[in-house]
């Protein structure tokens, strides 16, 4: 799709010490459950900051990230709106996506939600997540509070949308496509006689003066509009104090589809979609020992396309594989054109079956309390995390039946025309049903630690357990939990920040593997090492390095 935007920003602030916190934020690399310095890091990473996110006018956020992240690989399945299908490909795998360190689908938040994407690839920065490692990971992270600081952003973005030249190959006119397909039955040595289009259909083709029998139908322009419509409404505020730090986030998305409708119905019949998003993220710093937070997101989208649910994709498809002369949109009599090999009229298919509607609500919720134990071990803290989600996806469906008439001849006595009818012609059904209901709880306990020795060495450690664990089902069906559970640790060592020692390793299982519902535990360990080049004496000299690192990693990664 090609989309002519126009975006209008309004931004009121103050803030005393913006210029440390984006120095502090560009000089770090968020990882999978912990953030560290890119010069001591021996990861492979790509990160893409929100602030460009949101600048970008798209929806929805993944078209964003489309070639900014080297490695990852961003496919859409569909066009229809708010339903593109995205898939995500990482150096031949699917990566896991992470959402402040829980795993998530990126398509649950919105633009100016994130405050940076860093997709990871090798080994020690992948291992902790054990048996989901294998594909690497996109690790997002969403805005936070600022302290001493008041923030508050309204952001409009709204433009077109319209299908790309030759959206869907051209196709042959009436004539040209006739003319080949004769030309291919006396290649296959069928007779064309018989099997092909006859002297009399091709010059009915050609010159137009029978646009019933011999239809020269430009289904794209029947069906599709121009252009479409979309529009992106953000408000939000950060700031906070010493205390509390607070990020607050309302966003509206509203994209309309390319579909022509039918002023005759009193429903909306165009594929479309709406996405609602809220988040609050709280952090608080209770006392000098200990501090909490509370983040809490919801999202709702309504979702609407013509007849059943997914009858988007068989248009498009009808789009495709239709020739011009198969059938007329509309027969003389005003009755619905169609012939035995192409029963289903499009313009019926978009205009005349109905319409469907699809809501989804989401509801995350993610506490987190903190508390250092430097009275026990100077750098020692503690931390643990309780998380839940739900999602329920709710289908609507008022889709009615037409019928297509061919014409087949005409009566010899009363000359009046003779027509085949393929389907029935029937009243709007109602269907209501719940398509899918998720919920999951995460839980983790987390133990760091932190030093610094005579200002040349630095070690950092982490130990991790965590259990994470979903229940599916549908309107007639619950799927038995899906849980995820293990241990995972980093460590990391580094001298003046030259030299660089990484270690990392995840053993965890699920209960899905083997055949008894246990657990099936895997061990994957990585090490990283690294050597930052520039940092030496016989570096120090040069005018045009900046920098020049060596590093490398080696582990085992699973799935």
């Amino acid at each position: 799709m090609k989309a002519i935007t126009h975006s209008k920003s309004a931004l009121s602030q103050f803030q005393k010490d913006s210029f440390q916190q984006d120095s502090a934020a560009k000089n770090s690399v968020d990882l999978i459950y912990f953030q560290s310095k890119k010069s001591i890091t021996t990861t492979s990473s790509s990160v893409v900051k929100g602030a460009d996110i949101a600048r970008t006018p798209v929806v929805p956020f993944p078209l964003a990230i489309t070639g900014r992240l080297a490695g990852l690989q961003v496919s859409q399945g569909s066009g229809q709106p708010l339903n593109e299908g995205f898939s995500f490909n990482l150096r031949g795998q699917a990566p896991l996506v992470l959402i402040d360190g829980i795993p998530r689908n990126l398509t649950e938040i919105g633009n100016d939600e994130i405050e940076s994407i860093t997709v990871l690839k090798d080994a020690v920065s992948t291992a902790m997540l054990g048996i989901r490692g294998l594909g690497g990971a996109i690790v997002v992270t969403t805005k936070k509070g600022l302290e001493n600081s008041q923030q508050i952003n309204f952001t409009s973005q709204f433009g077109t949308q319209r299908p790309t030249k030759n959206l869907i190959t051209q196709p042959l006119n009436s004539y040209q496509y006739a003319t080949l397909y004769n030309e291919a039955l006396a290649n296959d040595g069928l007779s064309v006689l018989s099997n092909g289009f006859s002297p009399q259909a091709l010059a009915g083709y050609q010159d137009g003066s029978d646009p019933f029998k011999y239809p020269n139908v430009n289904w794209q322009d029947e069906v599709l509009r121009k252009s479409s419509r979309y529009s992106r409404y953000n408000l939000n505020t950060r700031g906070g104090g010493k205390f509390a730090k607070y990020f607050v986030n309302l966003e509206h998305t509203n994209q309309e589809g390319i579909f022509k409708t039918d002023e005759i119905n009193k429903y909306n019949t165009n594929a479309s979609g709406k996405n609602y998003f809220m988040r609050s993220n709280l952090d608080m710093q209770i006392n000098d020992k200990l501090s909490a937070s509370v983040y809490i997101q919801g999202r709702i989208l309504n979702r609407n396309e013509p007849g059943v649910r997914f009858s988007s994709n068989n248009i498009f498809s009808a789009l495709t594989n239709t020739p011009r002369g198969a059938y007329p949109v509309f027969n003389p009599n005003n009755s619905y054109g169609g012939s035995s090999l192409y029963q289903n009229n499009i313009v019926a298919q978009s205009i005349s079956s109905g319409y469907s509607t699809y809501y989804n609500r989401t509801v995350l919720s993610d506490f987190n309390i903190k508390r250092t134990l430097n009275e026990i071990l100077p750098g020692l803290w503690v931390k643990a995390r309780a998380s839940f989600f739900s999602n329920l996806g709710e289908n609507i469906v008022r889709n009615k039946t037409f019928a297509t008439f061919e014409n087949v001849g005409s009566n010899p006595t009363t000359g009046e025309a003779i027509y085949r009818q393929y389907g029935t012609t029937s009243q709007t059904s109602n269907t209501n049903f719940v398509d899918f209901q998720n919920r999951s709880d995460f839980q983790e306990l987390s133990v760091g630690y932190s030093t610094k020795v005579k200002k040349n060495h630095e070690l950092n450690g982490l130990l991790i357990a965590n259990r994470d664990n979903l229940i599916s089902g549908t309107n007639t069906t619950v799927n038995l939990p899906y849980t995820i559970q293990g241990i995972s640790g980093h460590g990391d060592y580094n001298f003046k920040e030259k030299y660089m020692f990484e270690f990392s390793f995840g053993l965890n299982g699920a209960n899905r593997n083997p055949p008894d519902g246990k657990f099936n535990y895997g061990f994957f360990p990585a090490v990283g090492l690294g050597w930052d080049i520039s940092k030496e004496e016989f570096m120090q000299k040069s005018v045009w390095i900046n920098q020049l690192k060596l590093y490398g990693s080696y582990g085992k990664t699973g799935r």
